[in-house]
């Protein structure tokens, strides 16, 4: 599991997973029910995630990584130690995010 930090840290979990060539994280949000959009979208705006952050390991800060999801870029916050939920998510209650090779 993965360190998660902020004010809604308790609804969030967080995995790492690294193989020989690509390293994968998954994140999914809990407990949000009274977040979601009334219109049953299950949308969540970004900014209800506040300052709410998932810490990486040393070894997975000089890695990019992209939501599997939106194809866009994660980036990564305090030199490369935090992935912040508002971006992971772009939304939704949950994020797969996989390494990037370099130059992409």
């Amino acid at each position: 599991p993965l360190t998660v930090r902020g004010k809604r840290e308790r609804s969030v979990i967080a995995f790492c997973r690294k193989g020989a060539s690509e390293t994968v994280i998954v994140i999914a949000g809990r407990l949000f029910n009274e977040w979601v959009s009334p219109d049953d979208s299950l949308k969540i705006e970004p900014e209800l995630w506040e300052d709410t952050c998932v810490l990486l390991p040393q070894e997975l800060s000089s890695i990019s990584f992209e939501n599997v999801f939106t194809g866009q870029p994660v980036p990564q916050i305090e030199g490369g130690a935090a992935l912040e939920l508002r971006s992971c998510f772009a939304g939704l209650g949950a994020a797969l995010l996989r390494s990037r090779k370099r130059g992409s």
